[in-house]
Protein backbone atom coordinates (compact mmCIF):
# COMPACT_ATOMS: atom_id res chain seq x y z
CA UNK A 1 0.00 0.00 0.00
CA UNK A 2 2.41 2.58 1.36
CA UNK A 3 5.02 1.74 -1.99
CA UNK A 4 2.04 2.87 -4.20
CA UNK A 5 2.86 6.35 -3.45
CA UNK A 6 5.39 8.05 -5.55
CA UNK A 7 6.32 12.10 -5.90
CA UNK A 8 4.51 11.48 -8.84
CA UNK A 9 1.57 9.68 -7.63
CA UNK A 10 1.06 11.52 -4.01
CA UNK A 11 -2.28 11.44 -4.07
CA UNK A 12 -4.38 8.54 -4.65
CA UNK A 13 -8.24 7.31 -3.99
CA UNK A 14 -9.28 3.96 -2.81
CA UNK A 15 -9.67 3.24 -6.10
CA UNK A 16 -6.55 4.12 -7.58
CA UNK A 17 -4.77 2.18 -4.95
CA UNK A 18 -6.32 -1.16 -5.48
CA UNK A 19 -5.45 -0.74 -9.13
CA UNK A 20 -2.15 -0.15 -8.33
CA UNK A 21 -1.64 -2.64 -5.63
CA UNK A 22 -3.97 -5.45 -7.30
CA UNK A 23 -5.90 -5.90 -3.63
CA UNK A 24 -9.90 -5.94 -4.10
CA UNK A 25 -11.37 -2.65 -2.61
CA UNK A 26 -12.35 -4.26 0.63
CA UNK A 27 -8.53 -5.12 1.51
CA UNK A 28 -7.42 -1.51 0.61
CA UNK A 29 -10.16 -0.31 2.59
CA UNK A 30 -9.44 -1.87 5.56
CA UNK A 31 -5.63 -1.66 5.14
CA UNK A 32 -6.33 2.35 4.37
CA UNK A 33 -8.23 2.07 7.64
CA UNK A 34 -5.59 0.87 9.84
CA UNK A 35 -2.75 2.80 8.16
CA UNK A 36 -4.82 6.18 8.75
CA UNK A 37 -5.57 5.14 12.24
CA UNK A 38 -1.36 4.42 12.97
CA UNK A 39 -0.59 7.72 11.04
CA UNK A 40 1.05 6.36 8.25
CA UNK A 41 -1.88 7.37 5.84
CA UNK A 42 -3.79 10.70 5.98
CA UNK A 43 -6.86 11.67 4.24
CA UNK A 44 -7.75 15.08 2.24
CA UNK A 45 -11.57 16.78 1.72
CA UNK A 46 -11.61 15.02 -1.40
CA UNK A 47 -11.15 11.52 0.46
CA UNK A 48 -8.09 11.09 -1.02
CA UNK A 49 -5.04 9.50 0.76
CA UNK A 50 -1.60 10.43 0.61
CA UNK A 51 1.41 9.25 3.37
CA UNK A 52 1.32 10.92 6.96
CA UNK A 53 3.93 12.01 8.89
CA UNK A 54 4.51 8.55 10.53
CA UNK A 55 6.45 7.44 6.96
CA UNK A 56 8.47 10.36 6.86
CA UNK A 57 9.75 9.77 10.91
CA UNK A 58 9.84 6.08 10.53
CA UNK A 59 12.18 6.49 7.20
CA UNK A 60 14.30 9.80 9.42
CA UNK A 61 14.99 7.12 11.92
CA UNK A 62 16.19 4.75 9.90
CA UNK A 63 18.81 7.00 7.97
CA UNK A 64 19.56 8.52 11.45
CA UNK A 65 19.80 4.81 12.73
CA UNK A 66 22.26 3.84 9.76
CA UNK A 67 25.77 2.78 10.97
CA UNK A 68 27.48 3.67 7.49
CA UNK A 69 26.33 6.96 8.01
CA UNK A 70 27.00 7.67 11.39
CA UNK A 71 30.41 5.85 10.42
CA UNK A 72 31.28 8.28 8.17
CA UNK A 73 29.18 11.69 8.53
CA UNK A 74 32.25 13.70 10.55
CA UNK A 75 34.91 12.82 8.07
CA UNK A 76 33.00 13.56 5.21
CA UNK A 77 31.79 16.75 6.98
CA UNK A 78 35.02 17.66 7.66
CA UNK A 79 36.19 16.43 4.07
CA UNK A 80 33.43 18.67 1.95
CA UNK A 81 34.99 22.03 4.45
CA UNK A 82 38.25 21.28 3.74
CA UNK A 83 37.67 21.13 -0.14
CA UNK A 84 35.00 23.81 -0.11
CA UNK A 85 32.69 21.61 -1.85
CA UNK A 86 29.33 19.82 -2.11
CA UNK A 87 29.84 15.85 -0.42
CA UNK A 88 27.26 13.12 -0.63
CA UNK A 89 27.02 9.14 0.24
CA UNK A 90 24.23 7.25 -1.19
CA UNK A 91 22.81 4.09 -1.72
CA UNK A 92 21.12 2.13 -4.33
CA UNK A 93 17.40 1.83 -4.34
CA UNK A 94 16.51 -0.17 -7.31
CA UNK A 95 16.87 2.27 -10.01
CA UNK A 96 17.70 5.36 -7.88
CA UNK A 97 19.90 6.69 -5.66
CA UNK A 98 18.98 7.20 -1.48
CA UNK A 99 21.16 10.41 -0.10
CA UNK A 100 21.95 8.83 3.24
CA UNK A 101 24.41 12.04 3.99
CA UNK A 102 25.14 15.52 2.33
CA UNK A 103 27.10 18.36 3.36
CA UNK A 104 26.16 21.19 0.80
CA UNK A 105 28.36 23.95 -0.09
CA UNK A 106 26.66 24.90 -3.72
CA UNK A 107 22.71 24.09 -5.12
CA UNK A 108 22.69 22.48 -7.95
CA UNK A 109 19.20 21.48 -8.19
CA UNK A 110 15.88 23.64 -7.71
CA UNK A 111 14.89 21.69 -5.23
CA UNK A 112 16.40 20.55 -1.83
CA UNK A 113 18.57 17.47 -1.73
CA UNK A 114 18.65 15.79 2.03
CA UNK A 115 18.91 12.74 3.82
CA UNK A 116 16.13 10.53 2.26
CA UNK A 117 16.11 12.72 -1.71
CA UNK A 118 16.15 10.29 -4.52
CA UNK A 119 18.38 11.22 -7.70
CA UNK A 120 18.45 9.56 -10.64
CA UNK A 121 21.43 6.82 -11.12
CA UNK A 122 21.82 6.94 -14.93
CA UNK A 123 22.92 10.77 -14.74
CA UNK A 124 24.75 11.05 -11.80
CA UNK A 125 28.00 10.21 -10.76
CA UNK A 126 26.64 8.16 -7.47
CA UNK A 127 24.38 6.11 -9.38
CA UNK A 128 26.96 5.03 -12.13
CA UNK A 129 29.41 3.80 -9.06
CA UNK A 130 26.00 1.78 -7.47
CA UNK A 131 24.95 0.38 -10.77
CA UNK A 132 28.13 -0.64 -11.77
CA UNK A 133 29.03 -2.81 -8.78
CA UNK A 134 26.04 -4.95 -9.53
CA UNK A 135 26.29 -8.63 -11.74
CA UNK A 136 26.22 -8.69 -14.58
CA UNK A 137 22.27 -9.80 -15.32
CA UNK A 138 21.27 -7.53 -12.50
CA UNK A 139 22.64 -4.26 -14.22
CA UNK A 140 20.85 -5.38 -17.52
CA UNK A 141 17.49 -5.74 -15.90
CA UNK A 142 18.13 -2.62 -13.69
CA UNK A 143 19.23 -0.48 -17.00
CA UNK A 144 15.90 -2.14 -18.72
CA UNK A 145 13.87 -0.78 -16.04
CA UNK A 146 14.66 2.78 -15.79
CA UNK A 147 12.96 5.80 -17.17
CA UNK A 148 15.50 7.30 -19.40
CA UNK A 149 14.67 10.67 -19.46
CA UNK A 150 16.68 13.24 -21.10
CA UNK A 151 17.68 15.83 -18.16
CA UNK A 152 19.72 17.97 -19.96
CA UNK A 153 21.83 17.70 -23.41
CA UNK A 154 24.24 15.59 -22.56
CA UNK A 155 22.25 12.95 -20.68
CA UNK A 156 22.57 9.10 -21.94
CA UNK A 157 18.96 8.15 -23.09
CA UNK A 158 20.29 4.92 -24.84
CA UNK A 159 20.26 1.99 -22.69
CA UNK A 160 22.68 0.32 -25.09
CA UNK A 161 25.24 3.69 -24.53
CA UNK A 162 24.72 3.41 -20.42
CA UNK A 163 25.51 -0.04 -20.53
CA UNK A 164 29.32 0.56 -21.66
CA UNK A 165 29.41 3.65 -19.47
CA UNK A 166 28.67 1.92 -16.54
CA UNK A 167 30.78 -0.77 -17.27
CA UNK A 168 34.03 2.10 -18.35
CA UNK A 169 32.81 2.93 -14.74
CA UNK A 170 33.63 -0.42 -13.82
CA UNK A 171 37.17 -1.05 -14.96
CA UNK A 172 38.35 2.70 -14.23
CA UNK A 173 37.12 2.34 -10.44
CA UNK A 174 35.38 6.08 -10.21
CA UNK A 175 32.86 7.35 -12.11
CA UNK A 176 31.82 11.19 -13.30
CA UNK A 177 28.63 12.78 -14.46
CA UNK A 178 29.23 15.91 -16.81
CA UNK A 179 26.74 18.39 -16.93
CA UNK A 180 24.58 15.23 -17.49
CA UNK A 181 21.83 15.69 -14.17
CA UNK A 182 22.21 19.76 -14.28
CA UNK A 183 23.91 22.00 -16.61
CA UNK A 184 25.69 23.72 -13.86
CA UNK A 185 27.50 20.27 -12.53
CA UNK A 186 29.85 18.18 -12.69
CA UNK A 187 30.43 15.18 -10.30
CA UNK A 188 33.39 12.75 -9.71
CA UNK A 189 32.65 9.48 -7.53
CA UNK A 190 34.01 6.14 -5.76
CA UNK A 191 32.87 3.56 -4.33
CA UNK A 192 32.97 2.64 -0.47
CA UNK A 193 34.26 -1.19 0.01
CA UNK A 194 33.57 -3.86 2.89
CA UNK A 195 35.20 -6.34 4.41
CA UNK A 196 33.49 -8.66 1.70
CA UNK A 197 35.00 -6.80 -0.71
CA UNK A 198 31.56 -5.60 -1.76
CA UNK A 199 30.79 -2.24 -2.77
CA UNK A 200 27.71 -0.52 -0.18
CA UNK A 201 27.72 2.76 -0.59
CA UNK A 202 29.39 6.06 -2.76
CA UNK A 203 30.39 9.09 -2.15
CA UNK A 204 30.83 11.56 -4.36
CA UNK A 205 31.97 15.38 -4.81
CA UNK A 206 30.23 17.81 -6.69
CA UNK A 207 31.68 20.79 -8.29
CA UNK A 208 30.16 24.02 -9.91
CA UNK A 209 31.25 24.41 -13.88
CA UNK A 210 30.89 28.17 -13.30
CA UNK A 211 34.03 27.90 -11.18
CA UNK A 212 35.66 25.47 -13.99
CA UNK A 213 34.90 22.29 -12.12
CA UNK A 214 36.03 19.85 -14.50
CA UNK A 215 39.47 21.59 -14.93
CA UNK A 216 39.63 21.06 -11.16
CA UNK A 217 39.25 17.83 -10.83
CA UNK A 218 42.53 15.97 -11.31
CA UNK A 219 43.62 17.38 -7.74
CA UNK A 220 40.08 16.73 -6.35
CA UNK A 221 39.92 13.23 -7.83
CA UNK A 222 42.86 12.43 -5.97
CA UNK A 223 41.49 13.65 -2.27
CA UNK A 224 38.20 12.24 -3.42
CA UNK A 225 40.13 8.82 -3.39
CA UNK A 226 42.00 9.21 -0.45
CA UNK A 227 38.74 9.51 1.10
CA UNK A 228 37.10 6.80 -0.18
CA UNK A 229 40.15 4.52 0.65
CA UNK A 230 40.11 5.78 3.87
CA UNK A 231 36.73 4.96 4.86
CA UNK A 232 36.73 1.68 3.02
CA UNK A 233 39.50 0.52 5.36
CA UNK A 234 37.27 1.79 8.62
CA UNK A 235 34.76 -0.75 6.82
CA UNK A 236 37.49 -3.26 6.83
CA UNK A 237 38.49 -3.41 3.25
CA UNK A 238 42.33 -3.81 2.50
CA UNK A 239 42.35 -4.36 -1.14
CA UNK A 240 43.55 -1.73 -4.27
CA UNK A 241 41.77 1.15 -4.39
CA UNK A 242 39.57 2.71 -6.41
CA UNK A 243 37.86 -0.94 -6.90
CA UNK A 244 34.79 -2.16 -8.25
CA UNK A 245 34.91 -5.83 -7.98
CA UNK A 246 33.20 -7.33 -11.65
CA UNK A 247 30.91 -9.97 -10.27
CA UNK A 248 30.53 -10.83 -13.73
CA UNK A 249 32.09 -9.23 -17.15
CA UNK A 250 29.27 -8.76 -19.26
CA UNK A 251 30.34 -7.73 -23.19
CA UNK A 252 30.00 -4.39 -24.88
CA UNK A 253 27.60 -4.12 -27.57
Amino acid sequence: MLEAFSSQRSRLTLTELAQATGLNLAAVQRCAHTLLALGYLQRGERKEYSLGGRVLSLGYSCLQGSELRKMAESHLRRFSERIKATVNLSVLDDTEVLVLFRNEVQRFFKFDLRPGSKLPSYCTSMGKVLLASLPEPELRARIARIKLERMTPYTITDPRKLLREVLRVRRQGMAESDKEASLALYSLAVPLLDHRREVVAAVNISLPLVQNGKQASTRLSRLLVEQGRNLSSLLGYDGPYPLIPAQAAAEER
